[in-house]
């Protein structure tokens, strides 16, 4: 009866090894990226792009935005916080509907997830679409280069915007626009 006994107790406790190796080898749930959360994204920084307030609600406190663009670039440089940059940048862009205001509908997403246990860089995978069942913690939002048309001698080259979810919060976290010469 001991053996028994003694497998039993064994068994027990390798379990509960099991489940808590499982639990710490888990992103918390906290960085997982929820499908709500994207169609709250839809509607509250979408729904108004580009909005000036919908920019500072969703910017991390060390969101920074890199340029090419010389007046926008000047704009960020009075602006030196998280918020106060992301609010330059929505002004700048609502301010050239012509050159910018596609990018509500022409924008292609990508979201970033880990397959498995392992959080290597190198073990990142990308999909177009939301991944199920996958902890998604960073989704970009990339202009398409190629719908970009010429106007006033300038197009689009690049344009993303990253978001990250950190600590329960889905925030900005950094964006990019490059203009370049056209005919």
């Amino acid at each position: 009866m001991q053996p028994v006994k003694t497998w039993c107790v064994s068994v027990v406790l390798s379990m509960a090894a099991l489940g808590s190796t499982f639990a710490f080898a888990r992103p918390p749930a906290e960085d997982c990226l929820t499908q709500a959360e994207v169609k709250q994204l839809d509607r509250d920084f979408w729904a108004t792009f580009p909005s000036p307030d919908g920019f500072a609600a969703y910017a991390a406190p060390d969101f920074s935005f890199n340029t090419n663009v010389a007046d926008l670039s000047q704009s960020l440089a009075h602006a030196p916080k998280g918020p106060a940059r992301a609010r330059a940048v929505a002004t700048f862009l609502g301010q050239h509907p012509d050159l910018y205001g596609s990018f509500k509908t022409a924008l292609d997403s990508t979201y970033l997830y880990y397959p498995g246990r392992d959080h290597h860089p190198d073990a990142v995978r990308t999909s177009a679409t939301f991944p199920a069942n996958r902890c998604v913690s960073e989704f970009n939002f990339a202009g398409n280069e190629k719908s970009s048309q010429c106007v006033y001698g300038q197009r689009t080259r690049a344009f993303v915007l990253s978001f990250i979810k950190d600590r329960g919060r889905v925030t900005l976290q950094t964006g990019m626009l490059g203009m370049e010469a056209c005919d």
